[in-house]
């Protein structure tokens, strides 16, 4: 579906004003803080390796070895009580409900769904 030039200057508004929003801001900051963070880089690393490694051995119908599955809980546990990562997980849910809103709003003005519309 082609958009007119009109829409698609409206969709770049829109976008420049979500951009500056002071929820998708603090977003953007505490992101860059925690991906300069060499500690919360270290950590969140390991866990997403781990994680990888346990999936892959599930998917390959291996069972899974209990230390690791303890290890993997105890990272997942760090990475989600820093407080860091806490502050950025926790902004990122405000800023996807600004998100949500802003495409009930975009569905009831457009008349149709606006997911669709955007695929």
């Amino acid at each position: 579906m082609e958009l007119s030039d009109a829409v698609k200057q409206a969709a770049e508004e829109l976008g420049k004003r979500l951009g500056v929003e002071k929820g998708v801001q603090n977003y953007i900051d505490l992101r860059e803080k925690t991906q300069q963070d060499l500690d919360v880089v270290s950590l969140e690393n390991k866990h997403d390796q781990l994680y990888q490694k346990l999936s892959e051995c599930q998917q390959m119908g291996e069972s899974l070895d209990r230390s690791e599955l303890d290890e993997y809980y105890a990272l997942k546990r760090q990475v989600q009580g820093h407080p860091l990562v806490d502050a950025r997980d926790t902004q990122l849910e405000g800023v996807k409900g600004l998100f949500g809103q802003t495409v009930q709003r975009m569905t009831s003005i457009l008349g149709v769904d606006y997911l669709t519309l955007a695929r």
